[in-house]
């Protein structure tokens, strides 16, 4: 549950963030470059934290584009999401559930929006700070909803190395996390009163997930002799999940499955 901003202390900034006395002040100061008006942004900002406002600060970062300087080569991965990861603390303090939810979407969206060209060694480390930064949100979360949306969006922001199925456990956690019975495990965990579109969302991520897999391997001409094992794994996952897909329609499926079938169904073979 939030905590609310109506017991708020002398100074209404430790409300918001308890690790340091001016850690929101700087961190408002990290984000603000990258603003289209940064003493504008910071004057905004300083007024949210005098009044214990989260929401509206939050609100401030998000609107701003705040977040999209965090990408940028002059902070590195884990400085990106170490700031974002202040943020989060944010929503704990909005005090309102679902405005809590509302900003906790919004300030996922504003990194997942970010557009990153190009498929060089700095787009994609880029890329690699957008998934590492929802990641740290998907962490700190613990509404189900919450979790499989963030999820799908972590899946989407993924390079495709970090979704080959067919390996060990522990090469990659994502991947491990994107076998069948470890996610159902989790999607247990997280509660039982997930909405059909949510699930259906995240596993069409899923499936584009394995698509882009299938892609890559089709393209390595290393040698690697564990090459068929990873394409026969990424083409099982995949046609697991468009099962799930499948599963989580009613009615459309029972007018025309055939339809269904054809447009999640269809595998790519290497």
């Amino acid at each position: 549950m939030a905590t609310s901003l109506s017991q708020t202390p002398p100074h209404p900034s430790s409300t918001l963030v308890n690790i340091s006395d001016d850690a929101d002040l700087r961190l408002i100061r990290v984000l603000a470059p990258a603003t289209s008006s940064p003493s504008n942004f910071e004057t905004e900002c300083t007024t949210a934290i005098q009044g214990g406002d989260a929401a509206k600060l939050l609100r401030s970062v998000i609107s701003n584009g705040a977040v999209a300087g965090l990408l940028e080569d002059e902070f590195s991965l884990d400085e990106a999401v170490s700031a974002f990861s202040l943020l989060t603390v944010y929503l704990d303090r909005v005090g309102d559930a679902s405005v809590e939810k509302e900003l906790c979407a919004a300030l996922a969206e504003s990194v997942g929006k970010i557009e990153v060209a190009g498929d060089d060694e700095t787009a994609l480390v880029k890329r690699e700070k957008q998934s590492a930064m929802i990641a740290a949100l998907f962490n700190l979360r613990s509404d189900a909803v919450e979790k499989v949306r963030l999820l799908a969006q972590i899946i989407d922001l993924a390079d495709a190395t970090a979704l080959i199925q067919g390996q060990d456990r522990g090469v990659s956690p994502l991947a491990d996390m994107l076998d069948v019975a470890t996610l159902k495990a989790s999607l247990a965990l997280w509660g039982s009163e997930i909405p059909d579109e949510e699930l259906r969302a995240l596993y069409q991520a899923i499936v584009r997930g394995m698509d882009r897999v299938l892609a890559l391997l089709s393209k390595d001409t290393s040698g690697d002799k564990t090459k068929l094992k990873k394409v026969k794994a990424a083409n099982e996952c995949k046609q697991k999940y468009v099962l799930f897909v499948l599963a989580t329609y009613t009615e459309e499926v029972s007018v025309c499955p055939e339809a269904f079938m054809l447009s999640y169904a269809q595998s790519t073979v290497i």
